[in-house]
C-alpha cells in the first residue's frame, strides 16, 4: 500500500534506536580523556649531585624516556585503566612526561613508573597493591669471580644491584565527568612527581698490595631484593639479598720501604634499600682475583656505619680499615705474575633477558 512503510522496515529502525541509546562508554571514548603531566625529580645523590669525590669516575646515568601510567580500583588494586606515556617536555620547574589517559568518573589509586630497563623488573604488573620491582640473581660467569665468597657468607639471593627506578603513587585520586580534556591532579591540587626509589650509594676501601690483584668484586648483605612500586620503603623482610658489584681504583702510591702499592677501591651501588629490621647482617665482602690466579676474599662487618651521620645523611660509606693482599706464589719472581695496575680487569655483568 502507497504511503505506508513496511512493518519490517520499522522494526530495523526501534531495534537501531535501542541500541544506541543502550549504547556502553568505553574508556577509549574521547569525552573521558584526561591530561597527565609527571615532573621527574632527578636530584639523586651520588649519581647526579652529591659526589664524595667529584674527580672520580661517575655512574652513568640516563633521564626516563617512557612511563606506565595507570588507574586502579581502591577496593580491589586491579587495574582499570593505562596509558604509555613518551612525550616529555621541559619548563622552569624541570623536565616532565606527560600524555592523555582515559578513564570513566569514579575515585582511584594512581600509579605511574619507568619502562625500558634491563634491569629493574616488574611482577604482578596488573595489581597495584602487589606491583613490585626486583632484579634476578647474577649470571654464572659473575659466580665465578665469588668462589670464596659464596662458600663464607650466609644463605641469600646474589642479584645483580637495580638501575635507578622512578615512580609516583598517589591513592584517592577524583576523576570527574568531562565533556573536554581535562587535567588528573594530586589530592593537593598539583601535577604528578616521580622520584627514584632506587637509592646509590659511594663506598671506598684502602688495599695494600694492589700490584697483586687482577679485579675486585664486591657483594653487600642485608639488602632488600625488592620493593612494592606503590609504596617505596615497604619491604618483604624475608627478602634479604646480597648486592653485587665491582670496584674501581684510584689513588695509588708505591711505597719503598715495603715495596707495595696502596691503592683506594670504590664503588657506587644502588639498591631498594636495607631492610629495617635486619641487625648485624651489613656486611661487605670483597673478593679480590690475584695474578696467579688464586683468589683471597675479606670481609667487614658495616652495620654500626649506617647509623652514622655521614652513611645517614650522604651515603657514603668510607671504610677505614685498610686490605692486605698477600703476596701470590712467586710474585717476587718478576715476570708475569706481577702486573701493573693498567692490567686491571674490569667486570662486566650480564643481565638475563
Amino acid at each position: 500500500m502507497r504511503g505506508r512503510i513496511p512493518n519490517m522496515f520499522i522494526l530495523i529502525i526501534l531495534a537501531l534506536l535501542v541500541s544506541i541509546s543502550c549504547e556502553h562508554r568505553e574508556l577509549l571514548d574521547p569525552q573521558g580523556m584526561h591530561y597527565i603531566r609527571i615532573y621527574l625529580d632527578e636530584d639523586i645523590r651520588n649519581v647526579t649531585y652529591g659526589f664524595y669525590n667529584p674527580d672520580l669516575e661517575r655512574p652513568e646515568y640516563k633521564s626516563p624516556q617512557v612511563f606506565r601510567a595507570v588507574l586502579a580500583s581502591p577496593e580491589t588494586g586491579r587495574i582499570v585503566s593505562e596509558k604509555y606515556l613518551s612525550n616529555s617536555g621541559e619548563d622552569e620547574r624541570g623536565r616532565y612526561i606527560d600524555g592523555y589517559m582515559p578513564a570513566m568518573a569514579g575515585t582511584y589509586d594512581f600509579l605511574a613508573y619507568q619502562m625500558g630497563s634491563v634491569v629493574t623488573l616488574v611482577e604482578n604488573a596488573d595489581n597495584y597493591n602487589t606491583m613490585r620491582a626486583y632484579t634476578k640473581q647474577i649470571s654464572s660467569r659473575l659466580m665465578e669471580y665469588l668462589p670464596a665468597t659464596r662458600q663464607n657468607i650466609d644463605e641469600g639471593r646474589i642479584v645483580n644491584q637495580p638501575d635507578l627506578f622512578f615512580h609516583s603513587a598517589h591513592r584517592g585520586i577524583k576523576v570527574r565527568n568531562n565533556t573536554y580534556i581535562d587535567t588528573l591532579l594530586t589530592a593537593e591540587g598539583d601535577y604528578f612527581t616521580a622520584h627514584s626509589m632506587v637509592q646509590s650509594y659511594y663506598i671506598q676501601v684502602r688495599v695494600s698490595g694492589f700490584e697483586y690483584i687482577r679485579s675486585a668484586v664486591s657483594l653487600l648483605g642485608g639488602l632488600a631484593g625488592s620493593s612494592r612500586i606503590s609504596g617505596h620503603g615497604e619491604f618483604e623482610m624475608s627478602d634479604s639479598v646480597y648486592v653485587f658489584f665491582g670496584m674501581k681504583y684510584t689513588g695509588k702510591e708505591r711505597h719503598a720501604a715495603s715495596e707495595t702499592t696502596t691503592a683506594t677501591l670504590y664503588a657506587t651501588f644502588n639498591t631498594f634499600g636495607k631492610l629495617p629490621d635486619a641487625k648485624n647482617v651489613y656486611a661487605i665482602c670483597f673478593e679480590f682475583s690475584l695474578s696467579d690466579g688464586s683468589t683471597q676474599m675479606e670481609r667487614i662487618d658495616i652495620t654500626d656505619m649506617f647509623d652514622t651521620p655521614i652513611v645517614r645523611d650522604k651515603q657514603w660509606i668510607l671504610l677505614e680499615d685498610e686490605i692486605l693482599i698477600k703476596p701470590p706464589e712467586g710474585a717476587d719472581k718478576g715476570g708475569g705474575l706481577n702486573p701493573g695496575v693498567d692490567d686491571w680487569e674490569d667486570v662486566q655483568a650480564e643481565i638475563t633477558m
